[in-house]
């Protein structure tokens, strides 16, 4: 997957021209989002004997730092204040702003990869 691909309008969520994320609507306005943007890149799946961890690889770039990845828990991604604080801690000094995990999903699109890993042994 590859970061989302600047524009500079488009109907939903978008990262304009300066990397900010924005949501487009109808009538031609533009809500600001964050500065800066992230996607789920990939997905791993580790199979236990408890059952299945999900965890996504989430990539992105605020507007005055460098690109960043890092590795959470689906449940975790899913807790707002979880994901939140990993966010922040990558944004550094820009506003992350309204970006949570819905926005994050739509800015991903599709596919995503999606690796599959088994810790062993499994009985």
């Amino acid at each position: 997957m590859t970061a989302p691909i600047p524009k500079d309008w488009d109907e939903g969520y978008f990262v304009n021209n300066q990397g900010l994320t924005q949501k487009g609507s109808k009538e031609g306005g533009k809500e600001w989002i964050s500065e800066g943007y992230a996607y789920i890149d990939t997905i791993q799946e580790t199979h236990t004997k408890s059952g299945v961890d999900r965890y996504f690889i989430i990539r992105g770039k605020p507007i005055h730092s460098k690109e960043f990845s890092f590795r959470i828990k689906a449940t975790d991604a899913s807790d707002k204040r979880k994901l939140r604080a990993a966010l922040v801690n990558e944004y550094g000094i820009d506003v992350l702003g309204k970006l949570d995990l819905q926005v994050i999903q739509k800015l991903s699109g599709i596919p995503i990869g999606h690796r599959l890993r088994t810790k062993r042994p499994i009985t």
